[in-house]
């Protein structure tokens, strides 16, 4: 673990790695990547990205195109309606 990180059981007090996450996801009113939700739990973007990739392959997130960041462009999720 990097100096200065937390445990990722310990970012959101009472919530778990995954809990932290979809809360976070919870809370985007539109189109975010995966920086934004990694900014907004305190966990490292491969973590993230992970699991964003996962709620994707389960139809829980779909892509919303990409995001305008400097370098290679930023995939782009959102909830889907419901």
């Amino acid at each position: 673990m990097g100096a200065g990180r937390k445990p990722a059981h310990r970012v959101v007090p009472g919530l778990d790695t995954r809990a932290a996450v979809w809360e976070a996801l919870r809370g985007f009113s539109g189109a975010f990547g995966v920086r934004d939700a990694a900014e907004q739990t305190r966990l490292g973007v491969d973590t993230v990205r992970e699991y964003l990739t996962g709620l994707a392959a389960a139809g829980y997130l779909e892509e919303a195109g990409t995001l305008p960041v400097r370098g290679r462009p930023a995939r782009a999720w959102r909830l889907p309606p419901g």
